[in-house]
């Protein structure tokens, strides 16, 4: 991958980081990862296979965290042209299993957020339930089920008997 547009027009994303008050540690933090892709950006074929080359070369978890972090700053700037905002922390690699569902399953886990809110229930129990609910629709998911209306209670030759 060629990252030619974001190291010929980073010195924008600097200047937006440097206006909106993000730490001038933080700033250099980022300059040494554009500093990086401008070395061995061609060992890379995306900003996630930059950031995974990265993470290799630490044990730190608070490290790896923060290459998510930076590598999706510099992704989202490059491809899309949106700039950072200290508010939203959006990692470039998302864990957990939501974000492998499909369009439908992660409709349920949406709906049942929202239906959860209206009941009033606090925000942590929320996130662990829709957390286990999209834990139990990936795992649906891996048998091969793609739909709601394809799951029932019929374990004889059904793919999640197995489990």
């Amino acid at each position: 991958m060629s990252f030619e547009n974001l190291l010929s027009n980073y010195g924008k994303l600097i200047k937006h980081m440097e206006d909106h008050g993000y730490a001038k540690s933080y700033i250099r933090l980022l300059k040494t990862e554009i500093n990086w892709l401008r070395k061995n950006g061609d060992l890379a074929d995306s900003y996630e296979g930059a950031c995974a080359i990265r993470q290799k070369q630490t044990d730190s978890l608070e490290m790896r965290r923060r290459y998510r972090l930076e590598y999706g700053i510099l992704k989202r700037f490059d491809i899309d042209g949106i700039y950072p905002d200290y508010r939203m922390k959006e990692p470039l690699v998302k864990y957990g299993a939501y974000h492998h569902l499909c369009p439908e399953y992660k409709e349920v886990v949406d709906r049942y957020k929202k239906a959860a809110l209206r009941r009033g229930l606090k925000p942590n129990t929320i996130k662990g339930n829709a957390s286990a609910g999209a834990c139990f629709l990936h795992s649906t998911q891996d048998q091969g089920l793609y739909s709601l209306s394809e799951i029932d209670e019929q374990e004889e030759n059904h793919p999640l008997s197995a489990a």
